[in-house]
């Protein structure tokens, strides 16, 4: 697991400041930044940073276009 404290790329957010996250985490019996790391799909654990789920429609929006990795695979945080 990466040490750095994961933070939304988007909004700047901790995933304990995101009810997406407090939530389910408490259900898991994980703290929310555990529970990023293991359960969010763009948690890059490299540098700790991911994207909220209204930062990645909103990115996806103002893009227009899907995010995708290389060949189709996930796509991570930068």
């Amino acid at each position: 697991m990466s040490a750095a404290e994961p933070r939304c790329n988007g909004c700047g957010k901790t995933p304990d400041e995101l009810p997406c996250y407090t939530y389910p985490a408490s259900e898991e019996g994980l703290t929310p930044s555990d529970y990023v790391r293991r359960e969010e799909g763009t948690f890059n654990p490299a540098n700790g940073h991911f994207l909220c789920d209204d930062c990645f429609i909103l990115e996806e929006i103002t893009t227009g276009k899907r995010l995708v990795g290389p060949n189709g695979t996930r796509w991570i945080a930068p």
